[in-house]
C-alpha cells in the first residue's frame, strides 16, 4: 500500500485527513492510497470542472479548498501544502 504523496492536493485536489484521502472538492474518501484510484477519482467527478486549471490559479484554489475543509472540519487535521 501506497503512502499519501505530497504532490496529490495539487495534482488531484486531494488531501489526508485523519490518515483517509478525502476529496478537496466534495469530502469523498478513498479507501485505497494509491495513485491510480485518487487520479481516477479527480478525473471521473471533477474533471470537466479543474481540468483547465493549471500552475498558480490551481495551486490557490487547493489553498482555499483547504481552508475550506479546515474551516467545515476544524477537529480534524488536515495536510498542508
Amino acid at each position: 500500500m501506497q503512502s499519501f504523496h505530497h504532490s496529490w492536493p495539487v495534482s488531484y485536489f486531494f488531501t489526508e485527513v485523519n490518515v483517509i484521502p478525502a476529496c478537496l472538492v466534495c469530502s469523498q474518501q478513498v479507501s485505497v492510497v494509491n495513485k491510480y484510484s485518487i487520479r481516477r477519482r479527480c478525473e471521473t467527478h471533477h474533471a470537466d470542472r479543474y481540468l483547465g486549471l493549471q500552475g498558480q490559479p490551481r495551486r490557490e484554489k487547493v489553498k482555499e479548498l483547504i481552508a475550506g475543509l479546515k474551516k467545515q472540519k476544524s477537529v480534524l487535521p488536515v495536510a498542508e501544502i
